[in-house]
């Protein structure tokens, strides 16, 4: 920076208490290297900066400003049934409807056989056959999604009875396993889109305590090594969002004889159709239970879990 009369600054300390300095953002960005210059007034944006929230206090927080969305399960039978609901350890408590006012029960989990890792459950159950349905309102993890074949707007799985009727559906733009997984998807920020955590380097090689067990690690061994790893950046990659994509492959739980797991062709233009229409209010499930959403014979080679078929779909 030069001064008034042309001269060059010597090398040194510059008293900044002695010199006014005046300018835009813009300017003081355009003279510094980095292009880095942040001001505390106004309304300027800050682009991948890290607010500690330990030393600061975040107020006035709307609930507009969260990054959440809802997902949808949906039983048209009369047996006792648990489903896997989206949002899992960042779900809202999930809100309930039937298509008339039978007798209708909800709990969060119940079964007389319970899962061997953590999930989020929902058991439905009517005396009498009617659909039910349970909508959840949670914190999405890390979007976009994609399985191989391209990016996915939404997730739509159907439960189909060997005459071809629509018995559950599952209705999200994540999969089931994306929240309910032992896999943590969480982006802490993101840079161009990617998304990146930090976490222990020990974490990064390991991947739990329970696979640094079978590596042959003694727990005291595995405590000393996470307590001393460093923090690494780690990018969110797909392949991590999908980490459990066959431990948790549909949210259906134990599929009853003659009855077919389908996953809706998830990179069709149809998923976008309707995520729209899910915006203005529509349910998935309500279209699949009252037929204008067909579950098609036409099997569709996509990468997909195990146990699970993909077919084309249509509206009526």
């Amino acid at each position: 920076m030069a001064d008034p009369i042309g001269h060059g600054f010597p090398k040194g300390t510059v008293d900044l208490s002695n010199i006014n300095l005046t300018g835009t953002t813009a300017q003081f960005n355009t003279a510094l290297s980095d292009n880095d210059f942040a001001t505390l007034a106004g309304t300027e944006t800050l682009t991948n900066k890290t607010i500690s929230g330990a030393s600061n206090t975040i107020t006035n927080i709307a609930q507009g400003a969260l990054k959440s969305t809802t997902g949808e399960v949906s039983d048209g039978g009369t047996a006792s049934v648990n489903l896997v609901l989206p949002g899992g350890e960042y779900g809202f408590y999930p809100r309930l409807k039937g298509n008339n006012s039978d007798t209708q029960s909800s709990s969060i989990y119940s079964s007389a056989t319970a899962p061997t890792t953590y999930a989020t459950y929902i058991n439905l159950y009517s005396a009498v056959a009617f659909v039910k349905y349970a909508q959840q309102r949670y914190i999405q993890a890390s979007p976009p999604y994609d399985l191989g074949d391209g990016s996915i707007e939404q997730f739509v799985f159907a439960l189909v009875s060997s005459t071809g009727k629509v018995v559950n559906a599952y209705a999200a733009p994540e999969a089931p396993w994306h929240n309910n997984g032992p896999t943590d998807i969480r982006a802490d920020y993101y840079e161009a889109g990617r998304g990146y955590r930090k976490i222990k380097q020990f974490f990064a090689e390991h991947g739990s305590v329970k696979a640094a067990l079978a590596k042959g690690l003694s727990r005291e061994q595995i405590a000393d090594s996470i307590h001393n790893s460093p923090l690494i950046e780690v990018e969110i990659t797909q392949a991590i969002k999908n980490a459990d994509m066959n431990l948790i492959p549909h949210p259906f739980g134990v599929v009853p004889a003659g009855h077919t797991v389908v996953l809706l062709d998830p990179v069709s233009p149809l998923m976008g159709k309707l995520a729209c229409l899910c915006e203005g209010g529509e349910s998935i499930c309500e279209l699949l239970h009252s037929g204008d959403l067909i579950v098609t014979n036409t099997e569709v080679s996509r990468i997909r879990p195990s146990g699970v078929i993909t077919t084309a779909c249509r509206f009526r």
